[in-house]
This record gives C-alpha cells, sequence and structure tokens, in this order.
C-alpha cells in the first residue's frame, strides 16, 4: 500500500466535499463526547458511513452520520465489548495499543457486512488488520505535523481541514486492505 496514493486520494476527495464532512465530525463529535459510550458506537458507524459513501462516490447527505440509531443495540453492544476489549489488554505493555490498531476497522466491516454480529466484526477486524498494524500506524503518524500545526491554531484548522483529511484517508485506507 502505497500511503501518498492514500492521502491524494483522501485529500482530493476532501476537495469535492468540503464542508458537510466537517459538520458531520463536528456533530458526531458533540454527540459521541456528550454521551460517550452510549452514542460512541452510533457515531462511529454514522461517520464511517459518511466518508466512505463520499469517498466511494455514492450518494451521501448529513442524514448518513444517524444511520446507526437503527442498529442501536448492536453498535453499542459492539462498542461496549471492544471497551472492554481495550481495558483488559491495556494491563499487558504494548499489546493494548497493537489491539486498538487491530480493532479499528470494526465499524468499517460493519457497514459493509450488517449481518456479522458485534463479535464477529471485532473478529473480522483483526484479520483484515493482520500485516496492516505498521501501516495504519504510520499513516496516523503523517498527520503528525498537521496536527501540531493545528494546535497553534486551537484546533480550527483540525476541526476544518485535518480531521476530515484523515477520516477520507481511514476509509481509502480500508477500501485498499479489505
Amino acid at each position: 500500500m502505497n500511503r501518498r496514493e492514500v492521502k491524494s486520494i483522501a485529500k482530493r476527495a476532501l476537495k469535492n466535499d468540503r464542508w458537510l464532512p466537517v459538520a458531520v465530525l463536528f456533530v458526531g463529535g458533540c454527540i459521541g463526547n456528550f454521551s460517550a459510550l452510549f452514542f460512541a458506537g452510533v457515531m462511529n458507524y454514522g461517520a464511517v458511513n459518511y466518508f466512505t459513501k463520499s469517498l466511494n462516490g455514492e450518494e451521501k447527505n448529513f442524514k448518513d452520520l444517524f444511520a446507526g440509531f437503527n442498529q442501536y443495540g448492536k453498535l453499542f453492544l459492539t462498542e461496549l465489548l471492544m471497551t472492554i476489549y481495550l481495558f483488559f489488554w491495556a494491563f499487558v505493555p504494548v499489546v493494548g495499543i497493537v489491539k486498538m490498531f487491530s480493532y479499528s476497522q470494526t465499524y468499517y466491516v460493519l457497514k459493509d457486512n450488517p449481518e456479522l454480529t458485534p463479535n464477529q466484526a471485532i473478529t473480522k477486524s483483526r484479520k483484515i488488520m493482520k500485516g496492516h498494524k505498521a501501516q495504519l500506524f504510520g499513516l496516523g503518524l503523517s498527520f503528525l505535523g498537521w496536527m501540531i500545526v493545528s494546535a497553534f491554531t486551537l484546533n480550527i484548522l483540525d476541526v476544518l481541514y485535518v480531521s476530515p483529511y484523515l477520516q477520507f484517508a481511514k476509509a481509502e485506507f480500508y477500501n485498499r486492505i479489505k
């Protein structure tokens, strides 16, 4: 996988769809932060739903952020299970971080395979990420400069550019490894 190609595609997607991704992340973040565990799964799924549709040229709109509410129970359980698993893995040095990357594709998997149970989606994410965790780490690390510069703008740059760019890059990453 070529990180530059992934970022180039993400940047092009962001140019084509400028303000709606900002609104999706802002509202989703507000709801997700306010309600933490209760709505985090739904909001994570909604963001994945929106950004993958947009990146893949599918019809999308702001309501895509709320697409997970019709699967609330499954998404709540998914978030709860990942939180529990990561909590216990965090007691093993470094392994918790590795597992976090292993579980990172769970909501993408659920979007593509809505029939899966939460545990099946987590397991499939682990299998998909086998051999790709370092690539995702590198992709995230490549945004570090943007994040540092963003801090000097009171994170305004993050809200308006960096986070949507990163979300498009993550969606393209998933497209390439699935």
